[in-house]
């Protein structure tokens, strides 16, 4: 057997496949969908709503679905010439006890049938008929059964396989940030920061080899973006640390800006500050640049003094968007 189109990945030379899940409802969209997918898969005709299965009669009703074998029956009786007899006492003995294994039975056949011996004759090839069409029919409903059911488990899990993953979250690592100069308006400051790329970022959604870029802001307003720093040596689908740095010298700000970083500065001795990063994107039909933002952070200044901060707290993720 082999596996649905677009679905080869999920096997191995060598290996089967089997069955895990069935699914089963009643939404309708979901059924028009899961037909319309057939349909473009295999050659098959929607025949409507199921009345008769290996004759077996389906009937639907508000308590459920019942499965009657009336017309399986007469079918039987009418091959066996028997559809105009009365009805009989079944020959199986009232309380007959099935013998577990090992036990040995102390009565024969014929004596518990009460069968002279000698009289017992063996069944006719007629007689034979019913009884080979139960074995034929109880083999292909077992077979179509799990044919039907194989075909349902690999719609289920191409859907689910087809469905959109979360993209994962990166960890801001580390952040350190440092005063050069402050002034009612001018601002000169540098920041030095790492992230944790998890086991399963590399190779799959951004590039090994690439681009690494981070913006800092205060208030949602945007004071530093690093400059493009390369990487190249990611290995795939292991976690990793890289590390960037951005600064801003001297530059005109916003004076409520700079005015609130300096009150942070002295009363709470700390600041907090948000940041985005930007990494290479290396999934098709994309922009090809992967974008993360984090929460705000807070940095903490040294004892005695108020040059130079350092993350503090827990470490936050980073989220795509």
């Amino acid at each position: 057997m082999r596996p649905p189109p677009g679905m080869e990945h999920l096997t191995k030379p060598g290996n089967v496949l089997r069955l895990k899940k069935a699914i089963y409802g009643s939404d309708k969209e979901e059924i028009i969908s899961t037909k319309a997918f057939l349909k473009a898969s295999f050659d098959i005709k929607d025949l409507g709503e199921l009345k008769y299965f290996l004759g077996i009669e389906m009937c639907r009703s508000k308590e459920g679905l019942f499965l009657s074998q009336r017309k399986y029956t007469l079918d039987l009786l009418n091959e066996a010439g028997d559809l105009g007899g009365r009805a009989a006492k079944t020959p199986l003995e009232e309380g007959y006890k099935v013998m577990r294994e090992g036990e040995i039975e102390d009565k024969s056949y014929e004596d518990r049938m009460g069968i002279e011996k000698g009289n017992h004759k063996e069944p006719t090839t007629d007689e034979r008929k019913p009884l080979a069409k139960c074995k034929s029919f109880s083999f292909w409903f077992g077979f179509v059964c799990y044919i039907a059911c194989s075909i349902v488990g690999f719609v289920w899990l191409h859907k689910v396989n087809s469905r959109e993953k979360p993209v994962p979250k990166i960890e801001l690592a580390s952040m350190d940030f440092t005063v050069l100069n402050i002034t009612d308006t001018r601002l000169s400051a540098k920041w030095d920061v790492s992230i944790r790329i998890p086991y399963d970022l590399p190779g799959r959604y951004i590039c090994l080899q690439g681009d690494f870029q981070a913006s800092f802001m205060y208030k949602d307003v945007t004071l530093a973006t690093s400059s493009p720093q390369k990487y190249n040596n990611l290995k795939y689908r292991e976690a990793q640390v890289l590390k960037v740095s951005a600064g801003v010298s001297g530059e005109d700000i916003e004076g409520l800006i700079v005015k609130d970083i300096t009150e942070d500065m002295k009363e709470k001795k700390e600041v907090r500050f948000g940041t985005r990063f930007y990494l290479t994107d290396c999934r098709e039909k994309t922009t090809g640049t992967m974008r993360y933002a984090c929460d705000d952070v807070t940095l903490r200044f040294e004892p005695g003094s108020e040059m130079k901060a350092a993350l503090f707290g827990k470490n936050p993720s980073c989220v795509n968007y």
